[in-house]
C-alpha cells in the first residue's frame, strides 16, 4: 500500500512540476485575464459528478486544458491586482509542503511543528 503511494506522489510529483514551469513559462506571451464568459466556463462544468475515480491523467489533462487557460493569471507580470500578489516559487512549493503534512496547529500535540511556528508568527515576541 505505502508503495503504491509512493509511485503515486513520484509520478505526480514531476506532471505537477511540469505543469507549473508550463505555466510560468508563458506568462510573457498569455492575456492576464481569459476571453471565456461565465456562460462558457460554466458549460466546462456541467457535468454529472463521476460515480468513480478519475484518473490522475484525465485531471492533469483537464487542469491544463480547461482550468488553467480559464484562469485569472495573477502570477504574470502584467497583473496589477492590490490584493492578489504574485506568488513566489517559495510558496508554491511550501504550500505543496504544508498540505503533505496536513497539520492542525489547534493544539501543540496534534501538530508541534506547526503549532509553535503559528505562535511565533503570530506572536513574535514568544
Amino acid at each position: 500500500m505505502i508503495d503504491d503511494i509512493v509511485e503515486q506522489h513520484k509520478y505526480l510529483g514531476e506532471a505537477v512540476a511540469k505543469l507549473i514551469v508550463e505555466q510560468v513559462a508563458q506568462l510573457d506571451t498569455r492575456r492576464v485575464a481569459p476571453e471565456s464568459t461565465p456562460s462558457e466556463i460554466e458549460k466546462l462544468f456541467n457535468e454529472q459528478l463521476p460515480e468513480s475515480g478519475v484518473s490522475l491523467e484525465a485531471i492533469l489533462k483537464r487542469f491544463r486544458d480547461e482550468i488553467a487557460p480559464n484562469s485569472m493569471l495573477v502570477p504574470s507580470p502584467r497583473y496589477f491586482g492590490q490584493f492578489n500578489p504574485t506568488p513566489l516559487p517559495i510558496g508554491v512549493w511550501a504550500d505543496a509542503l504544508a498540505a503533505m503534512l496536513n497539520q492542525n496547529a489547534g493544539a501543540w500535540r496534534n501538530g508541534p511543528a506547526s503549532a509553535m511556528i503559528e505562535a511565533r508568527t503570530m506572536i513574535p515576541w514568544l
